[in-house]
């Protein structure tokens, strides 16, 4: 089986987006949006923080992250428990996704990211 998509990997990908100038097109992703009231910048930074306050194991296992472990993370990163509980059920669904496209032919993925193809429901469905 194929290496699973980490907080790691998710975090590189967030500070390339960053770099290239994109953040614009992360305004329709489940935890990259900002609302009326913030700043993308402060959206990225927060979620750098969460990540960058995580042990390599949990960035690894986001799986292992349990109530304890969100509070300190938390309290290291300048965030809520459940700022970080939201992070992670988001990147979750993101980790799905990244799964399912794994799964996918080259010409499936981009159809999918093209727009053409539907997005996999949470439970697996078309």
């Amino acid at each position: 089986m194929a290496k699973d998509f980490t907080l790691e990997d998710f975090r590189r990908q967030l500070v390339e987006v960053e770099k290239r100038g994109m953040k614009d097109l992360c305004r329709h992703m489940p935890g990259l949006s900002a609302t009326d009231e913030e700043d993308q910048e402060l959206v990225f930074r927060r979620i750098r923080q969460m990540i960058d306050a995580m042990t390599d194991e949990e960035r690894s296992n986001p799986d292992i992250i349990d109530s304890s472990r969100r509070s300190r993370i938390a309290t290291t990163s300048g965030t809520q428990p459940s700022d970080v509980e939201g992070f992670l059920a988001q990147f979750d669904q993101v980790r799905a996704l990244m799964r399912e496209m794994a799964s996918m032919s080259l010409w499936q993925r981009m159809q999918m990211v093209a727009g053409f193809g539907k997005l996999p429901r949470p439970d697996g469905g078309a």
